[in-house]
């Protein structure tokens, strides 16, 4: 086989005038066949590869589901707290602490902001981000991205008419909402809205600072919307806590599916 292989190295040699010796160098180089151990090494080092990065993948999914676990223990001990009414004074002086450094400036500010954990601006939002994962052919991510937000809906039902708490009454001359206080809507939709945006968008990104940016704004919006709700008295500081354990478990147990069937998807590659 290898005199087969040599053969058109030395027949180009000689047309061209070559030596014997370079005739035999050129077809020692330039037409010798991998050896066994040359492609099970290179087999070697791409099972290697993939090996890491599934156990990379499988840690990442993993501390996803744990971060959901332990969300949902927080909400649930949170839960139990406001039905047992031991957190009113915690919530009082909270309450309190804000109101005493309000000013019109800012109340101008979380009037605004607080608008953007509602359903009115979330559910077109929504709509817009599943156009947009359809139109960059990521059809699981939008699907995923409905059950969580839709999801998010019913938790947040359900949620309040088990504990029933009666909201406080608000600041600023604000009318009271109608649904019950325990956990914050506004909470629990914004950190499952824009936890998810910014997961999307960091997986497509490969600028650590853009990442870091994207993720910056994630918390600041969160931070902001959950404040608000405290600024303006609509709802106690627990509701907001509780809101937002809410949607990290939620969030964290959506997106750990999402990590595992991005792991499946590729292994299969």
């Amino acid at each position: 086989m290898s005199n087969l292989s040599a053969a058109p190295a030395e027949w180009a040699g000689r047309a061209y005038g070559a030596s014997d010796e370079s005739r035999h160098s050129l077809a020692r180089c330039s037409f010798s066949e991998p050896t066994y151990n040359e492609v099970r090494g290179s087999s070697q080092l791409s099972t290697q590869g993939k090996t890491t990065n599934r156990g990379s993948i499988n840690v990442l999914t993993f501390a996803t589901f744990m971060i959901a676990l332990l969300a949902l223990l927080l909400f649930i001990w949170l839960g139990r707290a406001v039905l047992a009414d031991s957190t009113q004074d915690f919530d009082h002086r909270i309450r309190m602490a804000v109101y005493q450094r309000s000013s019109q400036p800012i109340t101008y500010l979380m009037k605004g902001v607080t608008e953007l954990g509602a359903t009115q601006f979330l559910l077109p939002a929504t709509a817009c981000v599943v156009i947009i994962l359809l139109r960059f052919e990521q059809p699981v991510s939008a699907l995923l991205f409905v059950i969580l937000m839709e999801g998010a809906v019913l938790l947040d039902i359900t949620a309040k008419h088990t504990v029933r708490r009666v909201r406080p009454i608000p600041f600023f001359g604000l009318d009271s909402a109608r649904s019950y206080s325990f956990p914050s809507g506004h909470a629990l939709f914004s950190l499952c809205f824009f936890t998810a945006v910014g997961v999307f968008i960091t997986i497509h990104v490969r600028s650590r600072r853009s990442a870091a940016l994207t993720w910056t704004i994630v918390v600041l919006l969160i931070g902001l919307i959950g404040l608000s709700r405290i600024y303006l008295g609509i709802h106690y500081p627990v509701d907001v806590l509780g809101g937002y354990a809410a949607g990290l478990a939620w969030t964290g147990f959506i997106m750990g599916i999402h990590r595992t069937l991005q792991q499946n998807s590729s292994l299969m590659d």
